[in-house]
């Protein structure tokens, strides 16, 4: 038997080091997750700013207030703690900023008794959206890392804040006796607001209701309200400046009594007419998009049918 002599050492195999542990990844798109403090203090700031522009008095900038008021309500159903599908990033700046701006328009004197309590809030709230990132960026950066968003349907988004912008216009009143809406037209196109924001609610979200606003007559709602929010915002501009004379020949200056004002009820009716533009330039090209991808889903279809007639007809040969 071999000897190893007597200076032989028997050595430990030398052992690996342990391997760094690997980054924690994000969950799949979608996926629970803790909620983030920047989202929540974001969306508690954007919905007293709301509070307080909704009951703001109702000066001669009021068209701000409720343009600000709308876009607020849009951002939290969006982008907030009232979407539907769970998100992690923080709100968008402008939220805030635009809430800041709409509580100082309110905190302006127009000769009339005004309660400044509301504008403060929406001041304070705006603030509060627009530091919520930096206060908690300690807490949130505990968190593990954020899924990705699910993508929300941009066209409906729009299309979304267009109807809230027509609805908050037309509740503004046109003359110093009536708001938009007290009109025929104008209460067929509350209740058409109220069904096309119901519907691109619906689209942007990709609910379980979708078939309603894809193949039913809901769907046809969205094309209807900016055409009639187009047709009353015209009367609306015809009434501003209409007289109770024999050369009014609409008498428009009837649908709308009182005298009326270019400041205070002229910006609700361009709001309107502003939105409506906004809404059916979206449906227009959302229409255009879909007929161009039907057609080249056709076309592929008509391609893919005449190779498969050619490798037949090879065979047969």
């Amino acid at each position: 038997m071999l000897s190893l002599g007597a200076e032989f050492e028997v050595l430990d195999a030398p052992t690996a080091a342990p391997a760094p542990a690997p980054a924690p990844s994000p969950p799949p798109a979608g996926a629970a997750q803790p909620l983030r403090k920047s989202l929540v203090n974001g969306s508690l700031g954007l919905i007293i700013a709301l509070g307080g522009l909704l009951g703001a008095h109702p000066g001669r900038l009021a068209a701000v207030q409720v343009a600000v008021a709308a876009y607020l309500i849009f951002e939290l159903l969006q982008a907030g703690l009232a979407r539907i599908h769970a998100t992690s990033r923080p709100h968008r700046p402008l939220a805030g900023a635009l809430a800041v701006v709409a509580g100082v328009v309110g905190l302006i004197p127009d000769g009339a008794d005004q309660a400044l309590a509301a504008p403060i809030l929406a001041i304070l709230g705006g603030l509060l959206a627009l530091a919520a990132p930096s206060l908690a960026q300690k807490a949130d950066s505990k968190l593990p890392p954020a899924s990705a968003d699910l993508a929300m349907d941009p066209q409906f988004s729009k299309l979304l804040l267009g109807n809230l912008l027509i609805l908050a216009g037309a509740m503004l009143p046109w003359s110093s006796e009536a708001r938009g809406v007290e009109t025929i037209l104008g209460s067929l196109l509350l209740v058409f607001c109220l069904l096309a924001i119901f519907a691109s609610w619906v689209g942007m979200n990709r609910t379980w209701a979708m078939p309603v606003v894809s193949g039913g007559l809901l769907g046809m709602v969205l094309l209807i309200t900016p055409v009639e929010g187009l047709m009353v915002g015209v009367f609306g501009i015809v009434r501003l400046f209409a007289t109770t004379g024999p050369d009014s020949a609409l008498k428009v200056h009837t649908w709308w009594p009182g005298t009326t004002d270019t400041l205070t009820h002229g910006l609700p009716i361009f709001l309107v007419i502003a939105a409506s533009l906004w809404s059916l330039t979206t449906v227009i090209q959302g229409t255009m998009k879909g007929v161009a991808a039907q057609k080249k889903r056709k076309e592929e279809e008509v391609a893919a049918r005449k190779v498969a007639r050619a490798s037949k007809d090879e065979k047969k040969a």
